[in-house]
């Protein structure tokens, strides 16, 4: 799974890949996905009721990795301001456009979104999290979390003034913008 994730991202990072090759690329990550899902449900039947929370945990990896999968699709994206489709995101409109395709219906501006879910803290955080950035309790900017790199902590996809990047969690998107909370939003 590792290294069809990895040739996914590069065919993402490097625009000279063929879209071709993006297309296949997603399929197989998507059909490995379900392929998982029915396995794990398949053992989890087999086991009996005991197993019910592991199937739980094992369906919320699966969203996770497909969250991450289909918000990689728009890296290199631009920056848009008020953006909420693949022409140009901006920050919260590029979260509410990944979120929706798997039924999520959050609201339009970070300052509302927020509000939403469960708080977790960095330790806790994992891929599919959304980030909220800004200063004191004004909220001015939305990432979704990447994965937890082992070299360089938690990393975050966004909508940045540069486009739908990777970055790292403490990324300023703006001067003087902070890390203020993330959240939990896939159980």
């Amino acid at each position: 799974m590792f290294h069809l994730f990895l040739s996914l991202l590069i065919s993402f990072t490097y625009p000279n890949s063929s879209n071709i090759t993006h297309k296949k690329n997603t399929e197989i990550l998507k059909d490995s996905i379900k392929s998982k899902q029915k396995i794990e449900v398949e053992q989890a039947a087999a086991c009996g009721e005991d197993e019910s929370e592991k199937l739980v945990v094992n369906r919320i990896i699966a969203r996770q990795d497909s969250i991450i999968a289909f918000a990689s699709q728009y890296l290199g994206v631009r920056y848009v301001w008020g953006g909420t489709q693949p022409t140009g995101f901006d920050c919260s409109g590029y979260a509410l456009y990944v979120f929706k395709k798997f039924g999520y219906n959050l609201p339009r501006v970070s300052g509302a979104q927020v509000q939403v879910g469960k708080e977790v803290t960095e330790k806790e955080a994992e891929a599919g999290d959304l980030a909220y950035y800004g200063y004191g309790s004004y909220y001015s900017h939305t990432a979704i979390v990447y994965d937890r790199h082992p070299k360089l902590g938690v990393r975050v996809i966004h909508a940045t003034l540069w486009g739908v990047a990777i970055t790292a969690l403490h990324f300023d998107p703006y001067s003087g913008h902070k890390l203020l909370n993330i959240k939990r939003i896939i159980e």
